[in-house]
């Protein structure tokens, strides 16, 4: 198994399951539009980006969250979308 840090900088997710290769697949429409939220375009590539520092934040000196659930409220939109994958992405389930 690689170093538990090592999938927020690569393109590997930290569990091979749909869910996190939904970023994968995300990440791979590059700068595409994916959203228009208040008149800004918002691409792919800023989702992904942005879903990956959330994810580093859950984490802080954790290896993955091992199934811990991570409760959140916001309005739909970008800002859901990325912290739902950052969830998804260092192995936690988003309530």
């Amino acid at each position: 198994m690689k170093d538990n840090k090592e999938p927020l900088l690569s393109k590997e997710p930290f569990f091979k399951n749909s869910r996190s290769s939904c970023v994968l697949r995300a990440e791979a429409q590059g700068d595409r539009l994916a959203m228009i939220e208040n008149d800004v375009r918002v691409t792919y590539d800023s989702l992904v980006l942005k879903s990956r520092q959330m994810a580093a934040a859950l984490l802080r000196e954790k290896a993955d969250l091992q199934g811990e659930r991570v409760a959140f409220l916001l309005p739909p939109g970008a800002n859901y979308i990325c912290l739902q994958w950052a969830v998804w992405l260092v192995g936690g389930v988003a309530v």
